[in-house]
């Protein structure tokens, strides 16, 4: 889910991303697939949000730099990787928050 999600931010044409879309619809999917993901983790507070947002940036970038030529945007993106060497990525990330729903009683 965590490589959909970032796939899905690095392709989408809005310019300054939109998070809440995204997050609304790997939500729908993952609940359409049985999982829940409790979202709600990382809006409580700004350790919380600062933790999703370094997660997305880093795996968009990752995706980025596979796919840009110009050599000082490469470089900006490699400067961005380095400095968010140590934060997890959203795969990492989400494997703490998806969880299988319950099955029905």
């Amino acid at each position: 889910m965590g490589k959909l999600y970032a796939e899905l931010d690095y392709i989408h044409p809005f310019g300054d991303g939109n998070s809440r879309t995204l997050r609304a619809f790997t939500r729908q999917l993952a609940r359409e697939a049985g999982y829940e993901i409790d979202w709600e983790r990382f809006g409580s507070d700004e350790f919380g949000r600062d933790l999703l947002y370094i997660a997305r940036d880093r795996s968009v970038n990752e995706i980025a730099y596979l796919h840009v030529e110009r050599e000082s945007t490469r470089r900006a993106i490699a400067m961005s990787l380095a400095q968010s060497r140590g934060n997890r990525d959203m795969a990492d990330l989400l494997r703490d928050i998806v969880r299988p729903r319950r099955a029905p009683r």
